[in-house]
């Protein structure tokens, strides 16, 4: 079981008050990955990094959906642009296994448990 975790859009609205377009379009993009429309997803974040590439939560996300396709490599990029940029980005609830739980963290440290699974077959969630 692979441990994979995202933002969730009620999250990712109260971050980005100030940029609520930006917020509407992370929650699609939970949506899409929440339907296991990973293909969708990815495109989404894409065209919110393509305005703002350094967006951690975006970059979490794209990171999720390439990882669930099996794109590791690309994966690995958008959890490393995460953890340098997401150590600010507060998140209250993750999602793993079809689960959402709180979890008071950033993005950054998401990113990088998200990194240190990447291609592993076995995950656990911290406690």
């Amino acid at each position: 079981m692979r441990r994979l975790a995202f933002v969730g859009a009620m999250m990712a609205g109260l971050v980005l008050a100030g940029c609520s377009g930006q917020g509407d379009a992370l929650d699609d993009g939970w949506k899409l990955i929440a339907a296991q429309d990973y293909a969708a997803a990815r495109t989404q974040y894409q065209s919110i990094l393509a305005g703002d590439p350094d967006n951690p939560y975006a970059n979490l996300n794209l990171g999720v959906a390439y990882e669930e396709t099996g794109d590791d490599e690309m994966a690995a990029k958008h959890y490393q642009v995460a953890v340098a940029t997401g150590k600010e980005a507060w998140i209250q609830e993750v999602a793993q296994d079809g689960n959402v739980a709180p979890r008071e963290t950033n993005v950054a440290k998401i990113a990088e448990e998200n990194l240190a699974c990447l291609g592993a077959n076995i995950c656990q969630a911290p406690k």
